[in-house]
């Protein structure tokens, strides 16, 4: 697919596919550490190709973050959180919460120090709405702030439970203390 799209024209939507399909394949190859840096710029820049975030560059970012350092996440986090109060765009409102899940993880992961970004999107994890759809942002953003007051036994709960429905998987990937 990767070959396939760079012989296309290269337009928006075929660079941001051709970023998904490079990011893809180097994650199930294990490779992102890996992944030369003219790929790592190739798809930052799709990112930041445009000037206001829009579904396509918030969906590359919330897969890309591994490539970002915690420093340049920081600033990107918070150039989206203050966006979203702004937009009342479903579509941006919907990567908001995967995005800010997946910062937590890096942030946690990495030791970020940013204690007001950190603290924003908690506070903004909080205000997603409770419904069956966002019942997995929900769980997420309750680990990540219990981690962040320090109450492991509440962030274990969570852990546990993800083992009991068989989320194996992902327990493995995620940040635990």
């Amino acid at each position: 697919m990767v070959n396939d799209l760079k012989h296309e024209k290269q337009d928006r939507q075929t660079k941001n596919l051709l970023a998904h399909a490079i990011l893809l394949k180097n994650n199930l190859e294990g490779n992102i550490d890996k992944m030369p840096i003219s790929q790592k710029n190739f798809i930052k820049e799709s990112i930041f190709e445009v000037d206001n975030w829009d579904k396509y560059n918030l969906r590359l970012f919330s897969m890309a973050m591994s490539l970002f350092e915690i420093e340049e996440m920081n600033v990107i986090v918070q150039s989206i959180l203050d966006k979203s109060k702004q937009n009342k765009d479903a579509d941006f409102a919907r990567f908001i919460p995967a995005i800010l899940v997946n910062f937590l993880d890096y942030s946690f992961c990495l030791g970020n120090e940013n204690t007001k970004v950190i603290e924003r999107a908690i506070d903004q994890l909080k205000q997603v709405e409770t419904s069956p759809q966002n019942c997995f942002t929900l769980i997420m953003g309750k680990y990540y702030e219990s981690l962040w007051n320090k109450n492991y036994k509440n962030a274990h709960k969570i852990i546990n439970f993800l083992h009991q429905i068989g989320m194996d998987d992902f327990v493995a990937k995620m940040y635990k203390k």
